[in-house]
């Protein structure tokens, strides 16, 4: 049977980060929240799923509040706020995150070890990941930033309905990490922004189905439409399409519990 004529898809991403690096500008960087919905407009992205650079550098208390007043009064926009363990009392406890985070368009939580000064571990990070999974909050494990593949098993193993959107650390073609993982833990993802195989994406639609795939730029290191791209001319059915370029993460959103 033929497929329906295609219409416009919908990207939702969620692999954005913007603001001030300290040391250098970026690829294209879009250092204030005026620049990043100029370049998503431009790139025809209409949904995104933000962090800023303010939160690896600046600390978490900063770049969280920062991120969150650029979300006031934003309707495409969610946030990311990164996050540290408890036992230094450096921002709210994680029970107390959930009503500022619903006030402020807070959907995802990030961890950044190498940065921060702490090991990804369950016997570091458990009350966090407590919360996570009871109140069904994605963790952004972002794996360039001092995650490993053993953090990401062992977490998982104490953790089995914990929701993580992974990105990968390089374009190294990565599957023999990841298939095992999306295999046995219902709840993980891949995002795209560095997932460059060739026929990689078929295969892997084919290995996992497409719920497990989320559209991700790596923006501002990158340009929207790569990835944008690979997704439009896959040779995946249309349906699939769109589920990763933005049903799934809506779905994931839409399942938080704030």
């Amino acid at each position: 049977m033929q497929e329906p004529e295609a219409t416009e898809i919908t990207f939702f991403d969620c692999s954005v980060i913007y603001g001030v690096h300290p040391q250098k500008e970026n690829f294209r960087p879009a250092v204030s929240k005026e620049a990043l919905k100029q370049a998503l407009a431009e790139a025809g992205v209409q949904k995104a799923l933000v962090r800023r650079r303010e939160q690896i550098f600046g600390g978490p208390a900063t770049g969280n509040r920062l991120i969150a007043e650029d979300l006031s009064g934003e309707e495409n926009l969610w946030g990311a706020w990164s996050v540290i363990p408890c036992h230094t009392h450096e921002i709210p406890q994680p029970a107390d995150m959930l009503t500022e985070m619903k006030q402020n368009r807070i959907a995802a939580w990030w961890f950044i070890p190498d940065m921060h000064y702490f090991t990804f571990h369950p016997r570091v990070l458990g009350e966090w990941l407590d919360v996570a999974v009871s109140a069904r909050i994605p963790i952004l494990c972002i794996m360039e930033h001092g995650i490993d593949w053993a953090d990401i098993i062992n977490t998982l193993e104490k953790y089995p309905e914990l929701t993580v959107i992974l990105t990968l650390k390089s374009v190294w073609p990565p599957d023999r990490y990841i298939r095992p993982l999306l295999r046995d833990f219902p709840h993980t993802y891949i995002e795209l922004s560095r997932y460059w195989t060739d026929g990689g994406l078929e295969e892997l639609v084919e290995f996992c189905g497409p719920e497990r795939i989320l559209f991700g730029s790596g923006f501002d290191s990158a340009y929207f439409g790569g990835i944008m791209l690979m997704i439009k001319h896959a040779q995946i059915p249309e349906k699939a399409k769109r589920l990763i370029a933005s049903g799934n993460l809506e779905r994931i959103l839409s399942n938080i519990k704030l």
